[in-house]
């Protein structure tokens, strides 16, 4: 015996409105996230391209150099000196150095493409929760249309009764 009581157009009216600004405001997050990891793993990119061919690739590059120039002077002398194994020591802190940076870069290079995978999840969310925010505006603007509707009827079933 409790029947539910129809909401008026006004009631819809906010109803919906609430509803749709709850769900911008969720949308409005949600592409703020994507754009942020989006940034920082574009910025994560840079900033190891520009780390690889300003700071590693030059001594990379010394190394060698060096490398070879001492190849060269320690076959033109038959005997090695005192200082040949301090060189030695010195190419070996060198090259593990140059490991390590390579290790740190490889890291660096992982988290950049893990930052990207959640700004790409971040997307395909993005896309995924404005589609069901578009349809859900649809239903609702098409409820209120079938309630004018059923308005307009009964008014006109009402003109049509006192004729």
């Amino acid at each position: 015996m409790n029947e539910k009581t129809p909401m008026t157009n006004e009631q819809t009216n906010a109803l919906i409105l609430g509803s749709i600004k709850k769900q911008q405001r969720g949308l409005k997050l949600l592409t703020g996230t994507a754009l942020g990891l989006w940034l920082v793993s574009t910025m994560g990119i840079v900033l190891l391209i520009w780390a690889y061919f300003f700071t590693y690739l030059p001594k990379e590059r010394e190394i060698i150099y060096r490398l070879d120039r001492e190849v060269n002077a320690s076959s033109a002398s038959a005997s090695p000196s005192g200082e040949s194994g301090k060189a030695r020591t010195g190419q070996k802190q060198e090259m593990f150095i140059m490991t390590r940076a390579i290790g740190i870069g490889i890291v660096s290079t992982a988290a950049c493409v893990a930052v990207l995978s959640a700004g790409m999840f971040a997307t395909i969310m993005l896309v995924i929760w404005n589609r069901r925010v578009t349809l859900r505006q649809i239903n609702a603007n098409l409820t209120q249309i079938s309630a004018q509707l059923k308005e307009l009827q009964s008014r006109e079933s009402e003109k049509a009764a006192k004729q």
